[in-house]
């Protein structure tokens, strides 16, 4: 998984590329730091861009679902 920029600022872009380089569908989500789910992208082949200029600074956990795996990774998120 991929996040860019890093910290993020006004957008945040998430990169995911399976293994198999098959074309799988994931649901993309960001979660606060009490487990609400306050972005999400479902649906997507490999990625996704969350407008994220409204959420608060801090850290959050990004996840990326399918039928078959789950992957996460922590996001900073500052602004300007």
């Amino acid at each position: 998984m991929n996040l860019f920029p890093y910290p993020a600022n006004n957008t945040l872009q998430i990169d995911f590329i399976s293994h198999n380089n098959l074309l799988n569908l994931y649901d993309f989500f960001i979660v606060d730091v009490f487990g609400r789910k306050v972005g999400v992208k479902k649906q997507c082949v490999g990625i996704a861009t969350f407008d994220v200029s409204k959420f608060k600074e801090g850290v959050y956990l990004v996840e990326i679902w399918n039928q078959s795996r789950r992957v996460s990774s922590k996001m900073f998120l500052k602004h300007d």
